[in-house]
């Protein structure tokens, strides 16, 4: 392993930390864990931190500005312990945060990817073997996307619902709290479309499937299928579930295939680089 590898591996691992933090919209998680993420975020920010060196040092101060601002709101929000707190070791995650809670973790990852993308540009103009670490991002990326849609297609399911309970209680009339819990529901969509769709680093059949039934789970309740009951909705739910749940093995599988001997050279590299200060 050589510095650029290892500087490729460093922006893996922000990428991988960001990914888990979905997880803690789903499962509950140690402090201890939750403590050296902030970490991490908190180091990249600061002096000679990695988005100082990569980013800040070498962007007009105007541009590095609105950067830190936008990196600001992720911890802000993210490391908030309004999101998440802890209580005699008990995580408490905070549902009415989950969609700011997403669109940070989303707009950070975007940041990183444009980070690993200008590696990448680098590796092919100047014909470094890169291989190895392209199939990790590779898969990486599927699991990232499987993992979020998991939280989405919960937060929608529930949001959905939820909609569902207060038309009734109304009786079909919009209310203001049904207006509130659209435009939740929307936002969630809108986010779930861009997690679908925008700037994959892969392609498979297994991910076009679950593009397909999840696209169609969306469009059974928002009326694009025509009308259809909660137990037909819920289907669609169902095997929309079972296609991510089966991305979410299948990336995880080959993302551990590349990860195990490239995390083995960073740590030899790293033993190196201590043994020589």
């Amino acid at each position: 392993m050589d510095n650029f590898k290892h500087i490729e591996m460093i922006t893996y691992f922000h990428n991988r930390q960001l990914r888990e933090l979905i997880d803690y919209s789903l499962r509950s998680k140690t402090e201890e864990d939750y403590k050296q993420k902030k970490q991490l975020f908190e180091k990249a920010v600061k002096e000679n931190g990695f988005l100082d060196n990569i980013i800040f040092k070498s962007n007009p101060e105007e541009q590095t500005a609105k950067l830190k601002e936008r990196y600001e709101e992720f911890m802000d929000v993210v490391f908030d312990n309004r999101t998440i707190s802890f209580d005699n070791g008990r995580m408490v995650f905070d549902e009415a945060r989950r969609l700011d809670f997403y669109k940070n973790i989303y707009s950070i990852r975007e940041l990183f990817i444009t980070i690993y993308r200008g590696q990448q540009s680098h590796a092919a103009k100047n014909n470094i073997p890169n291989e190895d670490v392209e199939n990790l991002f590779k898969s990486e990326d599927q699991l990232y996307r499987s993992v979020f849609l998991l939280g989405l297609h919960s937060a929608i399911r529930d949001t959905f619902l939820e909609f569902v309970k207060e038309m009734n209680e109304s009786k079909g009339e919009t209310t203001p709290q049904i207006n509130f819990i659209t435009n939740f529901l929307r936002d969630y969509i809108s986010l779930a479309g861009q997690i679908l769709n925008t700037g994959l680093l892969f392609e498979n059949d297994v991910f076009n499937e679950v593009k397909l039934k999840f696209k169609t789970m969306i469009d059974s309740i928002t009326g694009k299928l025509g009308q259809k009951n909660l137990q037909e909705q819920e289907t669609y739910f169902i095997k929309a579930r079972e296609v991510i749940d089966k991305s979410l093995f299948e990336s995880e599988k080959e993302m551990m295939k590349w990860y195990q001997p490239l995390i083995q050279e960073t740590i030899a590299f790293e033993k190196q680089l201590n043994a020589n200060k």
